[in-house]
Order: structure tokens, then C-alpha cells, then sequence
């Protein structure tokens, strides 16, 4: 072969490797061009639309609470929000300077807004400071032409119109926890200062009042700022509820409570209808709307006359003379009297190795049933609480109600009617005879709430087993034929 043709065989040979290695990764590409053109294009074209387009929550209206004839116990009001959106503004520190002119901005506030406009996206509004008042809107409103970045926006807060009426049956709100979190997966609860009920009526209901979230669906530019409105849907304003409270007998039974540490529960026996339910001293759930600092929370949790304490359901006291009423039934329905029967009282009775006295030292005289209940004679009851003893006492008082929770939605307590089991399992101890005549007078180791009392005492009245609630039921009869109000650790604040 001569050297010209071998030298372009060598050339034409080279020039099919590098065509080949040319057209290989050309061909790889448009193989991917194809695929994702054509095999993937519709997931890639779905996958682009969601990036295209933002999904904005909307709040609903939170529902509101009344009392059984309809007023209002619990509303919302609209609020206004300080907001600042850094994209807008030429120099963020200034403007803060001139905003602090305006209105008061301590500095805390400041300084807390700098370093969140700094971790959040420059197009997104950074709220600065809740609940202006209106002088507050008026001087930012009429000075925004010259706060370029400066939003005032509306919001909702709750509010209790007649302040610390029945606060402890209504509850209070606050900030969803990580706890909150664990326990829901509600995308309302996500969203940015979303409140929830913490304690009473407000969290009981809270799911049905807290509504449905409405969505906005919004196009975004590349950088997530919107572009315009797509779709909207509605929010959907939460469920109303009603409590079985009466604002006006709660209102009367509170005002007779001031000054004093105490309770009163009025009960309807018909069908065990809370119509008032007042604890003393008492707190104003408006506290909690604003946002309570460290420092007053302490303050409530640690003050002496304990307000947050709800005394009607977590109280729990000796029942004293009210208990002789079971005591009594009790010894009717064994046939240990007959309700005729008298008993002598002397002042005192000999038991033991020691004497038990009655209220009254110079004795009560020989009594009947109806006279030793009328006059509330110790001794006629410890003579009944010897007979009938402890394990019997316990059994006629649970009929009524004592020593267990009566299903309130509120925190209760279940207050306490000993036993001999009871006593050896919490002390070591032994029962002794002794303390039949102490529990037969309400003393000893029985505990009860004022809200027990109230169901036992209807339950006496009717011969039912009435059961409260502060939620309504069908009237069972008339509203206000019968009700019965206990007044439990009456005593003066000072």
C-alpha cells in the first residue's frame, strides 16, 4: 500500500472513532431530552405547575360562646397587627427609628424585629407588635406615605365581654405547644400565633370552635413572591356552643362571693343543670388574650388566695354537719332507727378511752331524727356512725355521689371517703372504732368538693340519680322550680 493511502486510511479511521465518540453522548442527550420530554413530560409538568403555584391558609372566625339564654360569654373582635416587610424598605433600622417615633416600640421589640427580618424571606411581612390601639393606627395610617415597607393588618382575638364572669368555667386560650402538635395533625395548628383553648369551655370545644381554614391559591414568581390570585375557598367560621350557665345568676352568685374565698354552684335538680358555677377569688381570662409574661404568670400561680384555682371542682374539704344528711338515709334504710326514735344528748359521749363532744356542751336533750338533723346534734350522729360503721357509711355516700368525679368537662377532684383498706394501705395503720363517730359527723379523712355537695343534695331532694353538666340537655322540668346553692370555705380574703 502506498504510504499516501495507508496515511488516509489511518486519517478515515480516526475520523469514524471520533464521529463515533462524538455522536455518543449526542445521542445520550436526546435519549434524555426524549425521556423527560416525552415519557416523564406530564409528571414534570404537574411537578412544575405545584412549584408555580403557593397554597396561602386563611383563618376562620373562631365560634362563639353563650349562656343558656343566649348572651354572650365568649366573642372575638377585630385587632390590629404591626408588620413589616423589609423588601419594601430602603433602610429597615430607620424605619424602625420612625415607626418608634410614632408609636410606643420599646426596645426589646426593636431588636427582636431585626433579627427576625433577618432570618425571613425579604418579601414576607414580619409582625412587629399586636393589638395597636386606634390612636396607634390613626398616626401609622396617616404617616404611610413616608413608611415604605410598614403594613397595619387585621386580625382576630378573643374576647370576654363581661371580664372575669365565670372564668373558671370558660377557660382561656394560648399558643399551640409542640405538645398541641403531637397530639393534632390540624394544619390550623401550624400556622403562624394560632391559638387554641387551654383550660375549660375553651378547650372543650375547642375543635368545633376553632372552624375550618379557607386556602388561596396564589402564583409565585421564581423567588415565591406572588403574582396573582388563582382560586379561593372560603373559611368556614367555627361552631357556636352554649353552656348551661345563667349570666345573671352567675353574676349575682359572684358579687355575693367578693372579698371572700369561696364557691357556690347553683344546680337545677330537674335535669342537673349548672346555672352558676363561682369560684373566689377569681382571674379575668383578657389576661391571657394579650399574652401573659413570665413574670404575671408567676404572679398568679404563686399568689396566696390562689385565683386559677377552680374551688367549686378541685377544692376538696370536709363535708362536716351537710354529711349527717347520708348518715341519716343510711341508718333508715339498714332499719337501725326509726325516724321516730329519740336519742339523749348530754354534750358529750363516753367512747373508747376518750370522750366525743357535740357543738353544743350543754347538750341537746333527747332528740328524734327530724330534731337531731334540725339542730345538727353531734352526739345523736355519733351514735348512728357507731352502729352503722365506715364500710356502710361508704356505700350510702357513693350512692350520692361523694368520693368520685361527677364528669364535669372541668379538672375535678374526686375528694375522698375512706375505708379500713383505705387506711392500712395509706397510713399502715389500723381503723378504729373511734373513727366511725368522726366520719358520721363529716370530719376525719372525708373530703369532698362544693360540687358534690350540690349533687348529693339533689339526688337527696329527688330521690334521682342526678348528674350535673355545663353542657345543655332537654329540660326535664321546670327551670327553676328547685336548686340548691352551697357556699363552701366561705371566709374573708383579708
Amino acid at each position: 500500500m502506498k504510504p499516501t493511502e495507508q496515511k488516509e486510511t489511518v486519517l478515515s479511521r480516526r475520523s469514524m472513532i471520533f464521529a463515533a465518540a462524538a455522536t455518543l453522548p449526542f445521542a445520550v442527550l436526546m435519549g434524555r431530552v426524549y425521556a423527560l420530554q416525552v415519557i416523564g413530560g406530564q409528571k414534570y409538568r404537574r411537578l412544575s405547575e405545584q412549584n408555580r403555584i403557593s397554597l396561602r391558609v386563611r383563618l376562620p372566625q373562631r365560634g362563639l360562646i353563650y349562656d343558656q339564654e343566649g348572651r354572650i360569654l365568649a366573642e372575638n373582635f377585630k385587632a390590629f397587627r404591626l408588620s413589616l416587610i423589609r423588601e419594601r424598605m430602603e433602610d429597615p433600622k430607620k424605619t424602625l427609628g420612625h415607626v418608634a417615633s410614632l408609636i410606643e416600640l420599646p426596645p426589646h421589640l426593636i431588636k427582636d424585629a431585626q433579627k427576625r427580618m433577618a432570618r425571613s424571606p425579604k418579601f414576607l411581612a414580619t409582625p412587629i407588635k399586636d393589638f395597636l390601639n386606634f390612636s396607634e393606627v390613626a398616626r401609622l395610617q396617616v404617616n404611610l406615605p413616608d413608611l415604605p415597607g410598614v403594613v397595619v393588618e387585621e386580625i382576630q382575638a378573643r374576647t370576654y365581654p363581661s371580664n372575669t364572669l365565670a372564668a373558671h368555667v370558660l377557660g382561656f386560650m394560648g399558643p399551640v405547644t409542640p405538645a398541641d402538635l403531637r397530639k393534632s395533625k390540624a394544619r390550623l395548628l401550624r400556622q403562624p400565633d394560632f391559638r387554641i383553648g387551654k383550660q375549660g369551655a375553651e378547650a372543650y370545644f375547642d375543635e368545633s370552635l376553632r372552624g375550618k381554614a379557607g386556602t388561596d391559591h396564589v402564583e409565585v414568581n421564581a423567588r415565591g413572591r406572588e403574582v396573582r390570585v388563582l382560586s379561593q375557598v372560603a373559611p368556614q367560621k367555627g361552631a357556636d356552643a352554649s353552656l348551661t350557665l345563667v349570666h345573671s345568676i352567675q353574676e349575682a352568685t359572684e358579687k355575693a362571693l367578693e372579698g371572700y374565698k369561696g364557691a357556690a354552684v347553683l344546680l337545677d335538680v330537674h335535669n342537673g343543670h349548672v346555672l352558676a358555677l363561682a369560684s373566689s377569688p377569681t382571674f379575668n381570662p383578657n389576661d391571657f388574650v394579650y399574652g401573659l409574661n413570665n413574670k404575671k404568670w408567676q404572679g398568679l400561680q404563686r399568689d396566696a388566695t390562689k385565683p386559677l384555682l377552680n374551688r367549686c371542682c378541685r377544692g376538696h374539704y370536709p363535708p362536716g354537719s351537710t354529711f349527717k344528711m347520708i348518715v341519716a338515709l343510711a341508718a333508715l334504710e339498714e332499719g337501725i332507727i326509726e325516724a321516730d326514735k329519740k336519742i339523749e344528748c348530754t354534750g358529750k359521749i363516753y367512747f373508747g378511752n376518750r370522750f366525743f363532744h357535740c357543738w353544743d356542751e350543754d347538750g341537746h336533750g333527747k332528740l328524734d331524727l327530724h330534731h337531731a338533723l334540725a339542730q345538727s346534734c353531734d352526739i345523736y350522729f355519733y351514735e348512728l356512725g357507731r352502729i352503722l360503721g365506715i364500710e356502710k357509711i361508704k356505700a350510702y355516700a357513693q350512692k350520692f355521689g361523694l368520693g368520685e368525679k361527677t364528669g364535669l368537662f372541668l379538672p375535678e377532684s374526686a375528694g375522698l371517703i375512706p375505708s379500713k383498706e383505705w387506711k392500712k394501705a395509706r397510713t399502715g395503720k389500723r381503723w378504729n372504732r373511734g373513727e366511725d363517730l368522726i366520719a358520721a359527723i363529716g370530719q376525719g379523712y372525708l373530703l369532698t368538693t362544693p360540687m358534690q355537695l350540690a349533687v348529693m343534695t339533689a339526688r337527696l331532694a329527688t330521690g334521682t340519680e342526678v348528674t350535673p353538666t355545663l353542657v345543655p340537655r332537654t329540660n326535664i322540668g321546670p327551670l327553676f322550680n328547685q336548686m340548691i346553692i352551697l357556699v363552701w370555705d366561705n371566709t374573708p380574703l383579708l
